[in-house]
């Protein structure tokens, strides 16, 4: 394959994309760290380092990678993206459901309430991503991924505005 080839630029220009996406949800992720660190106490970040092990291993073990499936289709049609739709948005509610259960016994062990309310909160994460629309898959098999990085920054941006006039009005961990 020669390298001025279509599919080798479209792969590049992707590759590009999916780097400068990576890049710019750590750099506001670093920008929220250091306002958070700025303005809350060490055991607020560790109540939520508790309560995000629980989400993060959770999501983990209940991955369901439907949307890699659909890249790897050759021709996506509507009841695929339909089934992926509802497959993804019943892996979110019950992931939602299974964190809400499960952060009572949680608080429990570590033997803080505030727990509790904080994991069902942060629940809500997993639930809402289930709701990403499985037709992104036709952008990543034409490799662009610029929808992607809008999604992701845009998702970010919003994230680091509400956390930050969160920590600023209540001075709290539930920023």
């Amino acid at each position: 394959m020669r390298s001025d080839s279509p599919i080798s630029g479209r792969t590049t220009y992707a590759a590009v994309w999916l780097i400068a996406s990576r890049l710019g949800a750590r750099f506001v992720d670093f920008a929220l760290l250091l306002i958070l660190a700025r303005m809350l106490t060490p055991a607020d970040f560790g109540i939520v380092a508790v309560a995000m092990t629980l989400i993060q291993i959770t999501e983990a073990v209940f991955e369901l990678p439907v949307g890699q499936v659909l890249v790897r289709t050759e021709h996506i049609t509507r009841p695929m993206l339909d089934t992926a739709f509802t497959l993804g948005a019943i892996r979110g509610a019950g992931l939602a459901v299974l964190l809400a259960a499960a952060s009572l016994p949680f608080a429990s062990f570590y033997g803080d309430p505030r727990l509790a309310p904080l994991i069902c909160f942060l629940s809500l994460a997993p639930a809402l991503r289930g709701l990403l629309s499985p037709k992104m898959a036709l952008f990543a098999q034409a490799m662009d991924f610029r929808r992607d990085v809008a999604v992701e920054m845009g998702g970010k941006l919003c994230a680091i505005l509400v956390a930050a006039v969160c920590a600023i009005l209540t001075h709290s961990y539930w920023a």
